[in-house]
Formats: C-alpha cells, sequence, structure tokens
C-alpha cells in the first residue's frame, strides 16, 4: 500500500491517494477524504469517482455531512463482481489504516438518485457484520 498526499485537499479536509495492489495483481488507485478534526460520525462513505488518474483526482464536490472520510474508488468493470468486492475491500481496509479512519464502519453512497454499485452495498455488509 502506498499513500500519497493528494493536491485535491481543501479548506478542512485533508484527501490522500491510495495505491493497493489488487489480488490479480492489477493496481487499484482511490482517494481518501477526510476531516481534518475528528467528528462524532466515525464511518466512511464508499462513493465511485467519476475520474481517477493517479496525481489528478477529479471529485465531486465533498461535505462529509453524514461521515468521518469518503473513499472515491471505481472497480474495474470488466471484472467479475466478486472480483470487484474484494478490490472494493482491499480499498476499504487500505483507507481504515489512515490516522483518523482507523476502525471506521463502511457506507456505501451514491452521488445522484441511482443506487451505490452492488460491490459497495457487499463490502459494506461484509465488513460491518465482522465476517471479514
Amino acid at each position: 500500500m502506498l499513500v500519497l498526499p493528494s493536491s485535491a485537499s481543501d479548506k478542512g479536509l485533508e484527501s490522500f491517494e491510495l495505491l493497493v495492489g489488487g489480488r490479480d495483481g492489477e493496481r487499484l488507485h482511490g482517494v481518501l477524504v477526510r476531516r481534518t478534526q475528528s467528528t462524532a460520525t466515525h464511518a466512511i462513505g464508499a462513493r465511485r469517482a467519476l475520474h481517477l488518474v493517479p496525481g489528478q483526482a477529479e471529485l465531486q464536490g465533498s461535505d462529509l455531512e453524514d461521515c468521518e472520510a469518503e473513499l472515491y474508488f471505481e472497480p474495474a468493470p470488466h471484472k467479475r463482481l466478486e472480483e470487484r468486492v474484494l478490490d472494493t475491500l482491499r480499498m476499504l481496509r487500505a483507507a481504515r489504516r489512515i490516522d483518523g479512519v482507523a476502525g471506521a464502519r463502511a457506507r456505501a453512497t451514491s452521488h445522484c438518485a441511482t443506487p451505490p454499485p452492488d460491490e459497495f452495498l457487499i463490502a459494506e455488509c461484509l465488513l460491518n457484520r465482522g465476517w471479514i
């Protein structure tokens, strides 16, 4: 796992680029945005990213009103659902190693009216129920 400070940081928010090796050897890339000061809500919101290119993260506006941190990650669409779930779990576990986010519950969220992807919902269930 490689954690790099991201240029997408904003006032009151910190962002990190996460580069994690996938189970199949493919490199997984995500951006974690977290509050600089902790709040009572201790959850990571997993959101689908629009464009995620190392060094140039294009993120939707994040206000973190319902969670401590948001993980922006786009699982590879060519993979089977099981592989996408495993990739999502790897990214969430990596995000939970960051100070201020450790041990946070996972919460699958969406940017618009469409529901979160299935792999996010499955990973949320597995992590929060302690099955993984």
